[in-house]
C-alpha cells in the first residue's frame, strides 16, 4: 500500500498476508503463539488448554489436541516436541499429539514462563517464587532455588538470565547460581514484556500516575554492557514487544488493539519508524506475538485470529527454506484433527 505522509509518498514495509479464524467447539480465545523452529507449523494455545497446529504459508489446521484444563499460558518447542504450561501443571508431547510427560507438583503453583536451558533441561518459574529445573528427559524436578519476587519473563542473554517481574524490574541472574547480579528498574508500575537481543534489553510496561497504572507510552533501552537507559517514546500503547530476526536492533512494538510500530533503538527517526500500522482485529484483543526465527514472516495472535504479515515486497510465500519432511510426523491433514 502507498501512504502519503506530508505530501511525499511512503509504501508500507510490512502488509498482512493472511488471517485464520481459530476455530473450535469452544470458541476459546488464543493465549499463546509460537513457530515451530523445526517445520512449517505454526502453534497456537488457548484458553481452554488445546494445542493446534496450522501449516504452511495458507495457515491450513493440521493438528489439535488437549494438553491442559485451563489456559495455556506459554509454549516452546524442541526437536523432541512441543512444551506447554498452564497454571499449575507442565506437559511435554509429540508433535503429532502422543503425550511424553505430564508434571504436576505442589511447587508448581501460578507458573507464567520457561525456558529452554539446555537439551536436557528446562527453567520453569512465575509468581510462587521459585526457579524450578525440570529434567526433560526424566520428566521430573531435578532442582529448586528460591528467588524472590516470581518471574513472569524469562529471556536469555550471553551473559545473563533476564528475570522480569510484576514490579516492572528485570533481574539480571548468574545462569549457574541464579544469583541476582543486577536489577534494572524499568517502570514504576509493572512489566508487560521485554526482550534481547545481543547487548540490548528492550521493556514496556505500566507506569504510576496518581495511584493508579496506565500505559508507559517510553519503553526502556538497556546497553547490557554498561547497564545504562534510554528510554524510547513511542506512539501506540505498548503492551509487547519482540526484536525482528534478520535485523540488528529492530523491535516490533505491539499495542492491545492491535497497533504496531518498528523501532530501531538509537538509530535515525524515519518515516518507517514512524509509522502506525493497523490491524483489522474485528474487535477483539491482541494475546500474543511472534517471529520466524531467521526469516521475516511473522505472527499477531488475537482472541480468535492469527494474523501473519511478512515484507511488502517479498513474493516468496513460503516461510521457510529449511523444513523437514512432515510425512516424518506421520501425520495427514485429512485425518489429524481430533479436537476443537
Amino acid at each position: 500500500m502507498d501512504l502519503n505522509h506530508g505530501g511525499a509518498d511512503f509504501r508500507e514495509e510490512y502488509q498482512e498476508i493472511r488471517s485464520v479464524y481459530h476455530s473450535g467447539r469452544d470458541h476459546s480465545g488464543i493465549s499463546a503463539v509460537l513457530f515451530d523452529p523445526l517445520e512449517e507449523l505454526v502453534w497456537t494455545g488457548n484458553q481452554s488448554g488445546y494445542l493446534a497446529s496450522y501449516f504452511g504459508p495458507e495457515l491450513q489446521k493440521y493438528t489439535s489436541f488437549k494438553v491442559h484444563h485451563e489456559e495455556i499460558r506459554h509454549v516452546t518447542a524442541n526437536d523432541r516436541g512441543i512444551l506447554s504450561l498452564s497454571s499449575n501443571e507442565l506437559c511435554f508431547s509429540a508433535r503429532p499429539g502422543l503425550r511424553l510427560f505430564n508434571l504436576s507438583d505442589s511447587d508448581l503453583s501460578d507458573l507464567q514462563c520457561m525456558l529452554q536451558k539446555d537439551d536436557a533441561h528446562l527453567w520453569v518459574a512465575g509468581h510462587q517464587g521459585l526457579m524450578l529445573e525440570v529434567d526433560l528427559k526424566k520428566g521430573v524436578i531435578s532442582n529448586k532455588t528460591e528467588v524472590e519476587p516470581g518471574t513472569v519473563v524469562m529471556k536469555q542473554s550471553s551473559r545473563y538470565l533476564c528475570c522480569g517481574d510484576t514490579a516492572g524490574k528485570v533481574r539480571l541472574r548468574d545462569p549457574s547460581s541464579l544469583k541476582c547480579e543486577q536489577v534494572l528498574e524499568a517502570h514504576t508500575g509493572t512489566l508487560s514484556d521485554f526482550d534481547v537481543s545481543g547487548n540490548l534489553l528492550v521493556t514496556c510496561g505500566f507506569c504510576s500516575r496518581m495511584g493508579h497504572l496506565a500505559i508507559d507510552r517510553f519503553l526502556m533501552v538497556y546497553d547490557l554492557r554498561t547497564l545504562r537507559a534510554l528510554p524510547l517514546q513511542v506512539a501506540v500503547d505498548p503492551l509487547m514487544l519482540k526484536f525482528v530476526p534478520a535485523f540488528t536492533s529492530r523491535v516490533a512494538v505491539v499495542s492491545q488493539n492491535g497497533q504496531f510500530q518498528l523501532h530501531e533503538p538509537g538509530g535515525l527517526v524515519t518515516q518507517s519508524s514512524m509509522m502506525v500500522y493497523p490491524v483489522n482485529t474485528h474487535g477483539a484483543l491482541c494475546t500474543t506475538l511472534t517471529f520466524l526465527q531467521h526469516v521475516r514472516p511473522w505472527y499477531l495472535g488475537m482472541q480468535e485470529e492469527i494474523h501473519i504479515f511478512g515484507e511488502t515486497h517479498r513474493k516468496k510465500k513460503s516461510l521457510t527454506t529449511y523444513i523437514q519432511d512432515l510425512q516424518s510426523l506421520h501425520i495427514h491433514p485429512s485425518s489429524s484433527s481430533f479436537g476443537p
